[in-house]
């Protein structure tokens, strides 16, 4: 990448609304913190991304299965991604949303689940398996927003 990540931001609104026009059907969010709007600074504060491909995909290809994980980002620009991928019919990994935030914790993971509750039209989650490793706030948060799904844990780095 060449150009500097400040040259980069002040195109991202305009990447970000391509992005919305030539995607009819996804859903895209793009919020700047509450100091964007008080100082001339821009502050990114959060990204969600579900492509209608992706949702069609999820529902008529996959099983009802999503896992949850969040990554550090360690770049300049640092922050989590939080992703939901679910399992397609061969046992492969689906990848349905990505959204990204500042940190991982209980506010960011339920404005994660409640877009992505709108985007798979999954109401309180019936007949929906969550898998995750407990990430900050997550746990709190499926039995808040999905009532109904079920949550399974898995286990890594063993």
């Amino acid at each position: 990448m060449e150009g500097s990540y400040v040259d980069e931001f002040n195109h991202f609104k305009g990447h970000y609304n391509e992005l919305k026009k030539s995607n009819p059907g996804s859903d895209l969010s793009l919020e700047l913190s509450k100091e964007a709007f008080e100082n001339v600074n821009r502050v990114f504060s959060q990204l969600y991304l579900c492509f209608h491909a992706a949702k069609t995909g999820w529902k008529d290809g996959c099983r009802s299965i999503i896992g949850f994980d969040g990554s550090f980002l360690k770049s300049n620009a640092r922050g989590i991604m939080l992703t939901a991928t679910g399992l397609d019919a061969n046992d492969s990994l689906y990848p349905i949303v990505v959204g990204i935030t500042q940190r991982e914790n209980t506010v960011n993971w339920k404005w994660f689940f409640e877009w992505l509750k709108r985007s798979l039209k999954i109401e309180e989650g019936d007949n929906i398996t969550i898998m995750s490793n407990m990430q900050k706030g997550l746990l709190v948060v499926v039995f808040e927003v999905l009532l109904m799904a079920e949550h399974t844990l898995y286990a890594r780095h063993i």
